[in-house]
C-alpha cells in the first residue's frame, strides 16, 4: 500500500484513488501524514489558485475581525451530542486568538475538506435551514490575522500555515480533547499590535450587544468570551422556545425576553438553483421576525437584518428580521435583489410579513401601550445599509394605516382611518367620560367588530389617550386625524368637565382660559348654560 501510495504522490493527479486510500485509513496520525504528502504533490498544480484565493480573501475579508462571524457560523453548524447545550468559548490574547467548542469533531471527510483549496469547512446538508461554504473561502479568513492556526478537534490536531494553507501539518495534541470537541487557536501575526487591539475593540462591541448576537443561531445556545486585553469575562445563553415563539437571552444574571414570530417562504427549484447549482429542489424556508418585549430600558432605536448573525443592514424599527439571505462574502451585507434571485424572492413577501408581526404584537398586552415605537417612521429619511430593504420599509410604513393598528379609548385596534385625537390644546379637558359620552351619541359608533367598516361614514373612535400624548405626529404620520373645532365645541356645550364643577376657581379660571384660546382662535362659539362665552381683551364674558 505504501509503495503505491508513493506512486500515486509522484503522479499527483488522481484524486479519486487517494481519497479511497485516505478513507480506508484508521489511524489519524496516519491520516493527517499521508493528508500532508497529497497536498504538497497537488500544490505544485493549484498554486495559482491558492494565489487567487489568497487575493481574494484579502480583498473581501479587509476588516480583520470578520474571521469572527465565520468560526461562529461553522460552529452553529457543527453536529452535537444529544442532551449536550451547544458552546462556544471566544479568548482573546496579545499573542493569540482561540476558540473552544464542545461540538462531536472533526470527521475524515472535515479534514479533507478544510485542507481543499477550494472548499468549505463545513457544508450544511439541503434541509432549508441554511447553506454555507459558497464561495469556498469562508474559513480562510483566519489568515487576515494569523500566521498560523492550530487545530485540535477529535482524534485530529494538525496546523495549517498561510503561505501553505492546503497543507496539514501533523502537531501534538493539547490535553485531552478524547474524540470530541474542537479548539481552533490562531497565532497572530507577528509584529503587528494592531491586530489584538482590533480584536479587543471588535469583542467590546460585540459584548456590548451580546444578547442579540446569538439570538438567530440554529443551535449554540451558550457564548462565553475572556478578553484577557481589556474586558472582563461576559457569558451569554439563549434559551429558544420556537412552539411558543419565546426566546429568552440572560446575560450577567438579567434577562431579555423577546416574542418571535415565524412565517413560512417558499423558494421554487428554479430560484434554488440560482443560489446552489447542485440542488433541484422546492424549499420552505423560515423567516423569524422578533421583537424585544419593553421593559424599564428604551425600546431599543433599530434592529438588525440577521443571516443567523448580524449583518450591518438595519430595519429602522426596534424588530430584527432572521433570513437565510445570500450575502455578500464578508456577511455584512446581503446581494442586491438584481443580482440574487434568491434574495429577491425570499424577501418578496418581508413587508407582509411585517404588518402580520404587528397584529401579533396588538395580541400581546405588554406591547399596547408602545406599539408605536416599534413601528417604522419616517424610513425614508434614515440610512438602513441596504436600498433594497429601506424600500421594502418605506412599503410596510406605507401600509400601516389599512391594518387594525391602531388603538382606541377602549382597548381596540381599527385601521387608523376609524380612529381620530383630539386637539393638543384640548385633549386634557375633553379626554373626560362625559365628553366621551356626548361625542358618542352624535359621532361614534358603538357597534361593529374592530377593524372592519361600522357605523355610518362620518363615525369615528378616539385614539388611546397615551398614544395621542406620545405620538401625536406619528399618529398624523398614519392618518389619524383630529376632531374638528367644531366637534369640540359641540362637546363643550355640554357643560364644563367634570373636574371644574367642584367651584375650584383655579380649575374653573385654566378651564375657560382653555376654552376661550380654543373658541376664538377656531371661530367658534362657546356656550355655557345657552350663555355664549367670548373673549374681550383679557377678559371673558357671558352674553
Amino acid at each position: 500500500m505504501r509503495e503505491w501510495l508513493d506512486e500515486l504522490l509522484q503522479d499527483g493527479h488522481d484524486e479519486k484513488q487517494f481519497r479511497e486510500h485516505f478513507f480506508s485509513l484508521e489511524d489519524p496520525v496516519q491520516q493527517i501524514t499521508d493528508l500532508e504528502k497529497w497536498r504538497r504533490i497537488q500544490l505544485r498544480f493549484v498554486s495559482s489558485r491558492i494565489d487567487e484565493i489568497r487575493l481574494l480573501s484579502g480583498e473581501q475579508y479587509s476588516n480583520i475581525d470578520h474571521f469572527l462571524p465565520e468560526l461562529l457560523q461553522n460552529a452553529d453548524d457543527n453536529d452535537y451530542s444529544d442532551g449536550v447545550q451547544p458552546l462556544v468559548k471566544l479568548t482573546l490574547d496579545r499573542e493569540y486568538f482561540r476558540l473552544d467548542n464542545n461540538e462531536k469533531g472533526l470527521t475524515a471527510k472535515d479534514l479533507l475538506a478544510i485542507t481543499d483549496a477550494a472548499a468549505s469547512t463545513k457544508i450544511r446538508k439541503p434541509t432549508g435551514a441554511s447553506f454555507i461554504g459558497e464561495k469556498g473561502i469562508g474559513f480562510k479568513s483566519v489568515f487576515s490575522v494569523a500566521d498560523y492556526v492550530d487545530i485540535h478537534s477529535g482524534p485530529y490536531s494538525f496546523r495549517l500555515n498561510n503561505d501553505e494553507f492546503i497543507i496539514p501539518h501533523l502537531i501534538d495534541s493539547v490535553g485531552s480533547t478524547g474524540t470530541t470537541g474542537t479548539q481552533i487557536l490562531l497565532r497572530l501575526k507577528a509584529g503587528n499590535p494592531a491586530i489584538p487591539r482590533k480584536l479587543s475593540d471588535r469583542l467590546r462591541t460585540l459584548c456590548e450587544s451580546s444578547q442579540e448576537f446569538i439570538l438567530f443561531l440554529q443551535k449554540v445556545g451558550r457564548l462565553e468570551i475572556e478578553d484577557r486585553i481589556s474586558s472582563s469575562p461576559v457569558e451569554i445563553t439563549v434559551t429558544r422556545d420556537t412552539e411558543k415563539g419565546v426566546y429568552v437571552v440572560r446575560e450577567g444574571g438579567i434577562d431579555r425576553t423577546y416574542r418571535a414570530f415565524r412565517y413560512d417562504e417558499s423558494i421554487p427549484a428554479r430560484v434554488v438553483r440560482d443560489r446552489f447549482r447542485k440542488l433541484d429542489a422546492d424549499l420552505r424556508l423560515d423567516v423569524i421576525i422578533a421583537a424585544s418585549k419593553p421593559a424599564t430600558r428604551n425600546v431599543p432605536a433599530s434592529g438588525r437584518l440577521f443571516c443567523f448573525l448580524p449583518t450591518e443592514v438595519w430595519t429602522g424599527t426596534p424588530l430584527h428580521v432572521q433570513i437565510d439571505a445570500k450575502t455578500i462574502t464578508n456577511r455584512a451585507n446581503i446581494a442586491d435583489f438584481a443580482a440574487s434571485k434568491w434574495n429577491a424572492t425570499i424577501f418578496g413577501n418581508l413587508a407582509s410579513h411585517f404588518l402580520k408581526a404587528y397584529v401579533n404584537l396588538t395580541k400581546d398586552p405588554e406591547f399596547a401601550p408602545r406599539l408605536p415605537e416599534y413601528m417604522p417612521y419616517q424610513v425614508s429619511g434614515k440610512n438602513l445599509g441596504n436600498d433594497d430593504i429601506q424600500k421594502i420599509m418605506i412599503e410596510v410604513e406605507n401600509r400601516l394605516p389599512s391594518e387594525a393598528l391602531t388603538l382606541d379609548r377602549n382597548g381596540q385596534y381599527f385601521p387608523s382611518k376609524w380612529v381620530k385625537m383630539l386637539p393638543k390644546n384640548v385633549e386634557d379637558i375633553l379626554y373626560e367620560d362625559k365628553f366621551e359620552r356626548a361625542l358618542s351619541r352624535q359621532y361614534v359608533a358603538t357597534e361593529g367588530e374592530a377593524g372592519r367598516d361600522f357605523g355610518p361614514e362620518d363615525s369615528f373612535t378616539l385614539l388611546d389617550r397615551r398614544w395621542a400624548k406620545r405620538y401625536r405626529n406619528q399618529m398624523k404620520s398614519l392618518g389619524v386625524e383630529e376632531v374638528s373645532a367644531e366637534v369640540c365645541i359641540g362637546m363643550l356645550n355640554e357643560g364644563p368637565p367634570e373636574s371644574v364643577a367642584r367651584g375650584n376657581v383655579r380649575r374653573v379660571r385654566r378651564f375657560l382660559t382653555t376654552i376661550m384660546d380654543f373658541s376664538e382662535s377656531s371661530g367658534f362659539e362657546f356656550f355655557i348654560d345657552r350663555f355664549s362665552v367670548v373673549r374681550l381683551g383679557s377678559c371673558m364674558v357671558h352674553r
